[in-house]
């Protein structure tokens, strides 16, 4: 369940203010999460604790070349809105002109620029699958309760755009 907003494929919003700055799959009519998004954030924190897995969620390369990794994240997607909707919408509110090249403190004028965000009271699925034979053919068996500990935590530490503002943040 989300704790924070999500905002999943932020396009440039100053450049493009009218787009609808969000991941949206045109089929399931649905905001999602893509799962390289997830992947990556996973990668992540798997790289900064020297995990094992880093290596693993990033494919294997071996004597015989290159393979594709064993561990596969889907997209996620909504499962069930506990709020009033599913979207909600957030501003970023610019104060200066940047194309203009200076900043007048006194001349500054807010611009507040309107992007859809994924509420924080939505429900999203997500579905991590892994080729098993594949992860009992290595020499070395990883843990398997690391994997799952690396997913939850990225997910609490935010996925998507503006996590270091606080968006994105999943309980798991």
């Amino acid at each position: 369940m989300a704790l924070t907003p999500i905002a999943i494929g932020l396009r440039n919003p100053y450049t493009e203010p009218l787009e609808i700055s969000i991941s949206w799959d045109p089929y399931m009519n649905l905001p999602f999460i893509p799962g390289s998004s997830l992947k990556g954030s996973v990668a992540s924190l798997a790289w900064a604790r020297n995990s094992e897995w880093y290596k693993l969620l990033g494919g294997e390369v071996g004597e015989e070349g290159c393979s594709a990794s064993p561990v596969i994240f889907l997209d996620a997607y909504p499962v069930a809105v506990f709020g009033r909707s599913l979207l909600s919408v957030d501003i970023i509110n610019p104060h200066y002109r940047e194309t203009e090249g200076k900043i007048s403190e006194p001349e500054s004028i807010p611009t507040p620029l309107p992007f859809l965000v994924v509420s924080n009271t939505v429900a999203l699925r997500v579905v991590v699958c892994a080729a098993r034979y594949r992860l009992l053919l290595l020499k070395k068996k990883p843990n398997i309760e690391e994997l799952k500990w690396l997913i939850g935590q990225a997910l609490s530490r935010g996925v998507g755009a503006k996590t270091s503002l606080g968006y994105g943040r999943l309980k798991h």
